[in-house]
């Protein structure tokens, strides 16, 4: 992965300075994501999401994707809530490829191969038809208000052959293939109603909505996201600690953020808080999604 702070002179040519508010439109709409998921914080909330793609791509071992996607692609739209670090590696990987971003704080420093762009993406995406090689959608699928028009775009612009690959960390917590009901459960549902009105989780139906649009080759690779220093494997454990301790805070904080101020609320936060730091053997499952635009679809 690309640091700027420690490349060398060499691999910063490679590299563009650009401030946030010279991002170029490529013809997308002038307008941001909806803003369903009640963002009061935006910039806390695109740290937080940043942070949590980091530990997702650590769960990976590094690896950006998990769609067969060619080995020398043209184009690839990449769309997040975060920073845009992930495009920024995606087009380290692809130096020959054009790699489109939509994220709503893009970074200061950027290959010079990806562009940054704005747009409001349940609207008519500004890309021609049949044009891109491979869609990503990191953490961001529970944002959108109409998820079939997001796959409608991305089945008309990818190229016959290309692939759009969804991830989403699921809902609910587990533990040895159980859902586990406790006070991080039930505190975690009420801040999704509160933030959102909605609680029904995207996973069950991506699926069917992709096959609805075309999509053909539809495959969900789960992979188990620890909470604590319970798994065996180093580097595991290493991630279930910073997202037990990530996310026993960020619960507390985000009830605050939904004023709730009766100190009934605020003690149900901080014993949702308390009782993530306890459990034991517990993880979500992240899924990834990938399918295929059939090559006979147009």
């Amino acid at each position: 992965m690309f640091d700027y702070r420690t490349a060398s002179s060499e691999d910063r040519t490679r590299f563009d300075y650009r401030i946030p508010n010279s991002i170029g439109s490529l013809d997308f709409h002038d307008s941001g994501f909806s803003n369903n998921g009640g963002d009061d914080d935006p910039p806390t909330h695109q740290q937080d999401l940043k942070e949590m793609g980091d530990l997702i791509t650590g769960l990976r071992q590094g690896k950006l994707y998990r769609a067969p996607i060619p080995a020398n692609p043209h184009r690839i739209l990449c769309i997040g809530r975060g920073f845009g670090g992930h495009a920024n590696n995606i087009g380290t990987q692809y130096p020959d490829a054009k790699v489109l971003v939509v994220e709503p704080w893009p970074l200061d420093w950027y290959p010079k191969n990806v562009q940054f762009c704005e747009d409001n993406m349940e609207t008519r995406w500004g890309v021609g038809d049949n044009s891109t090689c491979f869609v990503h959608l990191g953490s961001v699928i529970q944002s959108f208000s109409n998820r079939l028009h997001i796959y409608q775009e991305a089945f008309r612009i990818l190229k016959p052959g290309g692939w759009i690959e969804i991830v989403h960390v699921g809902f609910d917590l587990y533990k040895n293939g159980v859902v586990l009901e406790n006070e991080y459960s039930a505190c975690s549902k009420r801040l999704r109603l509160a933030g959102s009105g909605r609680n029904v989780d995207p996973i069950l139906n991506i699926e069917a909505e992709l096959r609805g649009c075309g999509f053909t080759d539809i495959g969900d690779q789960i992979s188990e996201l620890p909470i604590g220093t319970w798994p065996e494997e180093e580097f595991l454990r290493d991630i279930g600690e910073e997202v037990r301790e990530k996310m026993a805070s960020d619960i507390v904080r985000n009830g605050t953020l939904q004023d709730w101020n009766t100190e009934a609320m605020l003690k149900l936060c901080f014993s949702a808080s308390e009782s993530l730091r306890i459990v034991d053997r517990a993880y979500f499952n992240v899924h990834t999604f990938i399918a295929q635009k059939p090559y006979g679809g147009i």
